[in-house]
């Protein structure tokens, strides 16, 4: 039996139970900042990868957890899948982290400066960048690799089973909003729809608060359009990263 339909064919487990372990190893690997930029010297960054490779074995598959939209360690605390089922398969976790998160930053501190720098905050170099590191990291051992993935890593998992199918041979999108997001670009549904959703929800929660929050949004338009303004929201300081200069680009 096939390892993708051993999978399959496994039996269900309450993975939430399963205690996280720590990583057997942390390590980076290079990735160019520009997977399309066919130049010799391109510029590189450091992808943080974590693994778990306790019960790897020679002929078990790689469970690969495509990072999404945060730290890749605060994923691996909340992923139980890959670590309920590593035992059983004989599995080496690898958990990588998305591009421009936790610390797998392309231009270091200034990774979010101006337009120039977040540029390369793109699905389609997320994807490259695990594809490149999985056919590095897969070279020689040539493993059967299932990608894991939630919400927006869902996607991510989704697409890089479809767009990289010699690398890997097996996903699962968990809660991934696939349909909805085809149905966006095929004109099913509209970006406005999924706010209209989120709207009504807080509506029902408490019938004041979308015009409390509409509101908040117009007196923060009008701080935006002056200078006194702009310094009042930077001292918010809502993110970790500074914002500064991407609000004096698009409003001096």
């Amino acid at each position: 039996m096939t390892v993708c339909r051993a999978l399959l064919l496994a039996p269900s487990i309450l993975a939430a139970q399963v205690p996280i372990p720590e990583p057997t190893s942390r390590e980076t690997f290079t990735v160019p900042v520009n997977h399309f930029d066919d130049s010799l010297n391109r510029p590189t960054f450091q992808m943080r990868v974590l693994r778990y490779s306790k019960y790897a074995t020679e002929t078990g598959p790689i469970f690969f957890y495509s990072g999404n939209e945060g730290s890749i360690d605060g994923f691996w605390a909340n992923t139980g899948l890959p670590f309920a089922w590593a035992e059983e398969f004989g599995a080496d976790v690898v958990f990588a982290e998305h591009r421009y998160y936790g610390e797998s930053l392309p231009f270091g501190e200034d990774s979010f400066k101006n337009s120039s720098t977040i540029q390369y905050l793109r699905v389609e170099q997320a994807l490259a960048d695990y594809a490149l590191f999985m056919t590095s990291y897969n070279k020689g051992a040539k493993k059967k690799v299932m990608v894991h993935g939630g919400s927006y890593g869902g996607i991510l998992a989704s697409f890089l089973r479809m767009k990289y199918p010699t690398v890997f041979d097996m996903a699962i999108a968990a809660s991934a909003p696939i349909p909805q997001n085809f149905n966006m670009m095929s004109g099913g549904l509209t970006p406005f729809d999924f706010y209209k959703v989120v709207t009504e929800d807080a509506y029902n929660a408490d019938k004041e608060c979308p015009t409390l929050v509409r509101e908040g949004f117009k007196q923060l338009e009008n701080m935006f359009k002056s200078d006194s303004g702009r310094a009042d929201v930077k001292s918010y300081r809502l993110c970790k990263v500074e914002y500064s200069a991407i609000i004096d680009d698009h409003y001096d």
